[in-house]
């Protein structure tokens, strides 16, 4: 998953820098040791292998993005177009956390949702709770992500950390 994908070029350098040769330019010197010594495959094989399996989804959060992204999902070797909807928010001059009442913000989801499924590729959205995700699988897009891995960590220590006051008698103003 590549931020802040603004245009077809950049698109193009994404899903070539993904994929090994011929479909890429992705480096393979590093293949030499663990697909020769370890794992007993042919490079050639892990590669033609590896390329039929990476996906790549790039990110689109701002206006520039969403204006193209007809195009970049036009893209070979771009597998789906993600919205970043806090990002998306910001660059487009709004307060982030609000960006799931911005009519503006919405239209820009539904255009690159649009833009996705018309070029036969994935679209997914950000969202942070179980309401806003089945409101989103319900317009029609094809995965989301579910959260964060901040929100669910300080969500879980402060669980964690009421837990160990009560335990040990501490008191708030302790």
């Amino acid at each position: 998953m590549v931020p802040m994908v603004e245009t077809v070029e950049q698109a193009e350098k994404v899903a070539k820098a993904a994929r090994y040769p011929m479909k890429g330019t992705r480096g393979t010197g590093g293949l030499f040791a663990p697909v020769q010594g370890n794992f007993g495959v042919d490079g050639r094989v892990y590669m033609n292998h590896a390329n039929e399996m990476i996906t790549v989804i790039v990110q689109i959060e701002s206006p520039l993005g969403v204006e193209n992204c007809e195009a970049i999902a036009g893209v070979d070797g771009i597998d789906a177009l993600f919205i970043g909807p806090n990002d998306l928010a910001s660059s487009m001059g709004f307060f982030a956390f609000d960006h799931a009442r911005i009519p503006e913000v919405q239209e820009a989801g539904r255009k690159v949702l649009k833009a996705a499924k018309g070029k036969g590729k994935f679209a997914g959205y950000f969202c942070l709770n179980a309401e806003d995700a089945a409101r989103r699988i319900e317009e029609g897009w094809g995965f989301v992500n579910l959260g964060a891995d901040i929100v669910a960590l300080t969500s879980w220590m402060g669980s964690e950390m009421g837990k160990l006051k009560g335990l040990i008698g501490m008191d708030e103003g302790r």
